[in-house]
Parts: structure tokens; sequence; C-alpha cells
């Protein structure tokens, strides 16, 4: 069974996606419309394990906070300005 993760937001290239598919069950918040995206990270959080996020997306404390197995962030890209740190080293 792949580990599951969350992604935020899509990467710069079709092949890092591509990639994560491979390798992770794939939750993409990115491509759910804005009123839906709350109750699809309820719906999957309780198994996200790990994160896929870009430096102007970032994570915040209420998406951390939602979920209990997180145990990785990943930022592709540059920066980590949008992620909040604080929230993160909870876990």
């Amino acid at each position: 069974m792949k580990p599951e993760i969350l992604v935020l937001a899509a990467g710069s290239s079709a092949q890092v996606m591509a990639r994560l598919d491979d390798e992770f069950t794939c939750h993409h918040l990115w491509q759910a419309a804005g009123p839906q995206q709350d109750s699809f990270l309820r719906q999957v959080a309780p198994d996200v394990r790990g994160v896929f996020t870009t430096g102007t997306v970032g994570i915040t404390a209420a998406q951390v906070a939602q979920l209990q197995a997180l145990e990785i962030v990943a930022v592709h890209g540059i920066g980590v300005d949008a992620v909040d740190l604080d929230a993160t080293r909870a876990y």
C-alpha cells in the first residue's frame, strides 16, 4: 500500500507530478473547487502522512492541524515563506 499524501499545488513539471502519482496515493486538493476543498480535506486528512506543496502556496496552520498523521511537508521550488513553520514543528 502506497503512503498517502496531500498535494496542495501542481509541481513545475508533468514529470514530477507523474512520479508523485506513481510513488504515492495522491489527494490533489488544488484540483478541488474552492468551496469543496474543506470537505475534501476532512475526508482524506486521517490517512495523509505527507504534503507536497510549493513555496508560494505553502501550508497553513489550519491545514496542518487537520493532518494528525503528518510526517513530512515537502516544498517543491524556492522558499518556505508560505509554510507555517511553527505549526509544522509540532510534528
